[in-house]
């Protein structure tokens, strides 16, 4: 039997410029999330059900200073 995860799936598109995500990532990965990525722009990352506010809080920090832009591809529930 396949028994789901309980992780989200999130996307960030890094915009141009002199901004390194490898600071990000190591914070994401502390909170137990794994990444994936091509190296430069784009990021995608499996959440635990438990860092997910913490998670959202810093991508949309992120993206408010024009850092990134985010989109939530899979958010878990309960009910899925």
């Amino acid at each position: 039997m396949i028994k789901r995860s309980g992780n989200s799936t999130l996307r960030i598109f890094v915009k141009e410029g002199l901004f390194s995500i490898g600071e990000t990532v190591k914070v994401l990965n502390e909170l137990g999330c794994e990444t994936e990525g091509n190296g430069k722009r784009l990021l995608t990352i499996s959440v635990p059900k438990q860092s997910l506010e913490k998670v959202m809080s810093i991508l949309k920090t992120g993206e408010k200073k024009k850092l990134w832009e985010y989109e939530e591809a899979f958010l878990f529930s309960d009910q899925n």
